[in-house]
């Protein structure tokens, strides 16, 4: 796992909590990195996994809320750092079209070895969207908190629903339906 997950997670922990919870849930996990990340190396996803388990013992929060709310968070970051011509289309449906085809493959151009996941999109109507995600990291409940985020960005009023897989697996299917008022309604 690229090594900006990790460094963005660390500046979550710190921006949602408390720089001090950072130090504290990084000395508790003794991580092999020791929880020094640089944004271009990788590193194992467990790692991950183990911070965030130490932040839900520490905060009283669930795993799969805390990976959700990262992925909310990570979104802005991601999506901040894109070249103006990846951030194609200019709503909700047009960007997740663009996210396997242009944003992984321009990743994948830097980094043949990244461990991207996989998104596939299929448009049921103008209002509605089935996206599959699938990865080698359990996270689906960060592939959630991307598409809300990603849903808020573009001023789309949708309901965001996992309709296949279980919290915090490899593969999910969500459905994206758009409400009524919402930018690609009209």
């Amino acid at each position: 796992m690229k090594g900006i997950v990790f460094t963005e997670f660390l500046d979550f922990v710190d921006t949602s909590f408390s720089p001090d919870t950072t130090e504290e849930m990084v000395i508790a996990c003794d991580l092999p990195s020791n929880g020094a990340y640089t944004s271009i190396q990788s590193y194992d996803h467990s790692e991950l996994l183990r911070l965030v388990g130490e932040l839900a013992r520490r905060t009283g929060e669930t795993v799969p809320r805390l990976v959700c709310a990262f992925g909310r968070y990570l979104f802005t970051a991601l999506h901040s750092g894109l070249p103006t011509h990846l951030k194609a289309g200019n709503d909700l449906f047009g960007f997740l079209d663009s996210v396997d085809s242009l944003i992984h493959s321009e990743v994948r151009k830097l980094d043949p070895d990244a461990a991207l996941p996989q998104v596939t999109c299929e448009r049921l109507s103008p209002s509605r969207m089935s996206v599959r995600y699938s990865s080698c990291c359990p996270f689906s409940d960060l592939a959630m908190g991307l598409l809300e985020a990603c849903a808020e960005h573009f001023g789309e009023k949708a309901s965001i629903v996992q309709i296949e897989g279980r919290a915090a697996s490899e593969s999910a299917t969500f459905l994206i339906q758009l409400s009524e008022g919402s930018d690609d309604e009209s």
